[in-house]
């Protein structure tokens, strides 16, 4: 399980990227993390966070979570 945030602001695209917090080099500034909680994959984050706030756009971040970034 790794813990994983999203960035408060948007990207150039609209969209939020989400990150995992221990093992990332590019997070946010802290007061610019939001909590999404521990996930066994940088999918089940994505869908949480789709599912939680639905009047959003999440990507994963090209660096810590690959295999789930599609930007």
């Amino acid at each position: 399980m790794a813990r994983y945030i999203v960035n408060k602001n948007p990207d150039d695209n609209g969209t939020y990227v989400i990150h995992k917090k221990h093992e990332c080099n590019h997070l946010p500034s802290p007061e610019n993390q939001i909590k999404l909680g521990d996930y066994s994959s940088p999918a089940n984050a994505l869908f949480d966070a789709r599912r939680t706030y639905d009047d959003k756009v999440f990507d994963s971040c090209k660096y810590c979570c690959p295999e789930c970034h599609t930007e």
